[in-house]
C-alpha cells in the first residue's frame, strides 16, 4: 500500500509538471536563469526522475511481495524452501536503499532549487512590465501540487530512514566483534552480568507494559522479579550471548517470575 501511495503521488507531481504552463522567459528576463535551455533541461530531468521513481515503486512492491511469499514457505526447521529469502532481503536492504537515498537527495535539491528560482523571479517581477507581475511562473504556486510534492519528499525521507536504521543495527554487531578482536573486552563477573541482564529486562518489561497499556500485566513487577530473570539468564547464558541449555532446563526458574508481560 505504501508503494502504491508513492506511485500515485509521484504520478500526480509528474502530471503537474507536464501540464503546467511553463514560462522560462520570465526567469531569463528577471536574471534568475542565464537562458531558457537550462530551464527546459531541469524540467526534463525532473520528469525523468518521476518516471524513475515510479519504476522504483513498482520494483519495491515486487521485492516486498516476494519477501512475503518466500517467507511463508517451509517450516521453522525446514529452511531450504526459504533459501531465496536472504538474497532478496539483502537486495532490498542495500541496493534499494542506495536508490532511495539518491532519489531523496535529488527530490530535496530539486524542491529547494525550484523554490529559490521562484522566489528570485517573484522578487524581481515588480520592475518589469505590468502584465508580467501577475504571471504564474512556478508550479509550487499551485497549492495542491506543492502539498503533494512536500508530502512525497517526507515519505521518501521516512522510506530511507528505516532501512538505514536496520543496516546500522546489523552492522553494529559486526563492528563490535571486530572492535573486540582489536581490544578484547574486560572479563565481567557474574554479579556484573546479572546487573546488566536486570537492567535490560527492566527496560524491556516496562516498555512492553506501557505499549500494551498494561493489558498483559506488569503492574506488580518488583526488583525481585527482574532479579529472578537476571539470575536465570546469567546462570544459563555463557558469555551473555551463547545459549548453554535446552528449554526444559530453565523451566523451574521461569515459573517463579510471576506477573510479567509477554516480553519475557
Amino acid at each position: 500500500m505504501l508503494r502504491l501511495l508513492q506511485i500515485g503521488i509521484t504520478s500526480a507531481v509528474m502530471h503537474g509538471i507536464m501540464v503546467f504552463e511553463h514560462r522560462p522567459k520570465v526567469f531569463v528576463l528577471t536574471g534568475c536563469l542565464e537562458d531558457e535551455h537550462s530551464y527546459w533541461v531541469f524540467k526534463d530531468i525532473s520528469v525523468t526522475a518521476c518516471f524513475v521513481m515510479i519504476a522504483y515503486g513498482l520494483l519495491g512492491a515486487a521485492v516486498e511481495i516476494s519477501v512475503f511469499l518466500v517467507s511463508g514457505r517451509g517450516t521453522p526447521v525446514q529452511t531450504r524452501a526459504r533459501r531465496l529469502l536472504v538474497p532478496i532481503c539483502k537486495f532490498s536492504l542495500v541496493p534499494m536503499m542506495i536508490i532511495r537515498m539518491l532519489g531523496f537527495g535529488f527530490a530535496i535539491v530539486a524542491l529547494f532549487y525550484t523554490r529559490a528560482c521562484c522566489s528570485c523571479a517573484k522578487s524581481k517581477l515588480g520592475g518589469l512590465d505590468e502584465r508580467l507581475r501577475h504571471t504564474v511562473v512556478c508550479p509550487i504556486d499551485n497549492t495542491d501540487w506543492s502539498v503533494a510534492a512536500h508530502f512525497l519528499v517526507c515519505m521518501m525521507g521516512v522510506d530511507c530512514l528505516y532501512p538505514l536504521l536496520t543496516l546500522l543495527l546489523i552492522m553494529r554487531g559486526r563492528i563490535r566483534r571486530y572492535y573486540h578482536r582489536i581490544r578484547p573486552p574486560k572479563k565481567m563477573t557474574d554479579e556484573e552480568i546479572q546487573q546488566t541482564w536486570e537492567k535490560s529486562c527492566k527496560r524491556c518489561c516496562e516498555c512492553s507494559s506501557l505499549l500494551t497499556c498494561y493489558l498483559c500485566g506488569g503492574h506488580k513487577l518488583t526488583a525481585q522479579s527482574y532479579g529472578d530473570v537476571a539470575y536465570a539468564l546469567t546462570d544459563f547464558l555463557a558469555g551473555e550471548e551463547h545459549l548453554d541449555i535446552v528449554p526444559s532446563d530453565g523451566k523451574d526458574d521461569w515459573t517463579t517470575i510471576g506477573d510479567c508481560p509477554p516480553c519475557v
